[in-house]
């Protein structure tokens, strides 16, 4: 767990995929989070989802002890422009709802970055999300992605009906024209 100093008592911890390194209280918060921020909305209904298979990292933060921010990030290999593109996609991004506005999801994001290029070693990161959080994440450098986006889906491929945004490696400055996520979106 590395603390950071641009807020006080607040840490960032990097956890493997591995559930069970979350403790049962993290799990029930996390849970209570994803039903909140997930479980009513009509997207959660009408797509199937990735489990937490591809999952390398999650990321906490903590304000003291207490659990404040959390996003998985998942490895995938997606087809874009007809090749092969490693990305780190973040999924799960939620903040505790009396928390929001405080700085807490962008510390997550900037450890997510630092981990998508430098221990993943993806050209890109990834991300779904609806219109009006697509501000939020370009404030923090990720770039709306203007062509259709595919996902897997049972019964075979389908367009993602809202926004999809990207991450570019430092010095990239490439837009892709076709972009395939290889899979379910998460």
């Amino acid at each position: 767990m590395s603390c950071g100093e641009e807020m006080r008592h607040v840490c960032v911890k990097v956890l493997s995929p591995d559930p069970q390194l979350l403790t049962q209280h993290e799990r029930q918060l996390i849970g209570a989070w994803s039903n909140r921020f997930f479980g009513s909305h009509p997207l959660t209904a009408r797509y199937t989802w990735t489990g937490i298979e591809g999952v390398r990292f999650r990321v906490l933060v903590y304000d003291g002890e207490e659990l404040v921010s959390h996003l998985r990030i998942l490895e995938r290999t997606a087809r874009v422009d007809r090749k092969d593109v490693l990305v780190g996609g973040l999924g799960a991004v939620m903040t505790a709802p009396e928390r929001h506005g405080k700085g807490f999801a962008g510390m997550a994001l900037r450890e997510a970055e630092r981990l998508i290029f430098g221990e993943i070693g993806a050209e890109m990161g990834f991300l779904l999300c609806l219109p009006e959080l697509v501000p939020f994440y370009a404030k923090r450098r990720w770039q709306l992605i203007e062509c259709p986006v595919e996902i897997a889906q049972p019964a075979g491929k389908v367009v993602w009906s809202e926004c999809a945004m990207r991450l570019p490696k430092p010095g990239a400055h490439w837009a892709p024209n076709s972009f395939d996520l290889g899979g379910l979106p998460f």
